[in-house]
């Protein structure tokens, strides 16, 4: 649950940053959004790859789409994720 809020921080300090731009993102909620979510209801690990892989499917090659994270009665890592 640590390492939970040490990257939800992390993604805070990152929300702020004045460069980023979210008007650019091919993803409904944003990456950085759909990550903070994840770390609030699953745990770590889960959590931890499931955004990694979104942001790896987050390229100029991918249409703009809304991919919602997986409910918390859901065991991310066990459900099909498309």
């Amino acid at each position: 649950m640590l390492l939970n809020k040490v990257f939800i921080f992390i993604i805070n300090i990152y929300q702020k940053l004045p460069f980023r731009s979210s008007t650019n993102c091919r993803f409904h909620p944003t990456c950085s959004e759909y990550g903070k979510d994840l770390f609030i209801k699953h745990s770590f690990f889960c959590a931890f790859l499931l955004t990694a892989r979104r942001i790896i499917r987050c390229n100029p090659f991918t249409h703009h789409q809304v991919d919602l994270p997986p409910q918390k009665g859901c065991s991310p890592c066990l459900c099909k994720v498309k």
